[in-house]
């Protein structure tokens, strides 16, 4: 009899940890009927607090991309993490950009999720020309390119409770959010504006 009752508790767990890592799995494996759409790109300045400073790093400009994801799954979706790209001009895969990185995050089934990535790049940034800042800055229409690898995992320790279900790694799927010219002009009036123009002027030779 107690034979009996220790094996049916191991079946038990087993069968407890099966479960567990086959919804560890059907979570990330989602990923896949996610539909990710980009919304826009809001374009701030970045100054410093006073206004005043002559150093590049300084100034700059943040784009803020809105981006939405929908779960059309029964289930929810978990994500753990991604990692998005933004190219400006350029927009070719081997093309450099710039980079925002987003820890894990989850949709849940039949919800969207919107969220803001933030890029920011700096007058001192070495990725653009000066040129290209310009155009951004004036709102020229320029060509721009989203993408995220976002990343999942397929299955893991943690999912068995330390059982022996085997670790096979973290997988990465790309997604290209947009790869069109978008309106990009920031809001230049005020003092802001005015000290972040004197700053680019005084780069561009103006």
């Amino acid at each position: 009899m107690k034979k009996a009752t220790i094996i049916a508790s191991i079946v038990c767990a087993s069968l407890i940890c099966s479960c567990a890592a086959l919804n560890f799995i059907g979570e990330r494996l989602n990923v896949f009927l996610v539909k990710f759409s980009f919304n826009g790109i809001g374009v701030s300045l970045v100054t410093p607090p006073n206004l005043i400073s002559l150093k590049l790093s300084d100034y700059g400009i943040a784009l803020n991309c809105t981006i939405s994801a929908k779960n059309d799954n029964t289930s929810r979706a978990v994500f753990d993490g991604a990692n998005f790209m933004l190219r400006v001009n350029d927009t070719s895969r081997a093309a450099r950009g710039v980079e925002a990185p987003m820890p894990s995050f989850t949709v849940e089934a039949g919800q969207q999720e919107t969220f803001t990535v933030p890029f920011k790049i700096m007058l001192n940034s070495s990725l653009f020309s000066r040129t290209v800042l310009q155009k951004v800055v004036y709102g020229d229409r320029i060509p721009y390119r989203v993408s995220a690898d976002l990343l999942f995992k397929l299955i893991s320790t943690d999912a068995g409770g330390g059982r022996g279900v085997p670790e096979l790694g973290t997988k990465t799927m790309t997604v290209d959010l947009v790869s069109d010219a978008v309106d990009t002009r920031p809001n230049l009036s005020g003092l802001a504006g005015k000290a972040f123009m004197t700053v680019l002027n005084l780069l561009s030779g103006r």
